[in-house]
């Protein structure tokens, strides 16, 4: 231990255990990600990565960053409910940036 640095976790932080996710296309969906290490969805159209990532972790994370404000500042930003799912552990608050098409087709985007 280095003085006055906190003792870290070897393993990293624990990981963000998703369980029962029923948003859109997603049926039941049980899922065990990383956290601290960068993150790649990927699969064919219509798998449901927008689903998971957009409509259920990000729809989530940003309910329990408006739960942590006051309820004056959650007035203004109007009523978000949170994801369809059984569970989330692990999810820190979240802000999402949307995503955008800036070249190419509309099928390609920038992350």
């Amino acid at each position: 231990m280095v003085l006055g640095m906190p003792d870290a976790n070897p393993m990293g932080p624990g990981p963000l255990r998703l369980r029962g996710a029923n948003e859109n296309n997603l049926r039941g969906v049980d899922l065990d990600l990383p956290l601290g290490l960068w993150t790649a969805v990927t699969g064919p159209s219509g798998s449901g990565k927008t689903s998971l990532v957009f409509d259920t972790l990000i729809k989530e994370g940003q309910s329990r960053y408006l739960g942590s404000l006051s309820a004056r500042a959650r007035h203004f930003f109007g009523k978000l409910s949170g994801a369809e799912v059984q569970s989330i552990d692990g999810l820190p608050a979240a802000v999402a940036v949307g995503e955008a098409a800036l070249a190419g087709s509309s099928r390609s985007t920038v992350g």
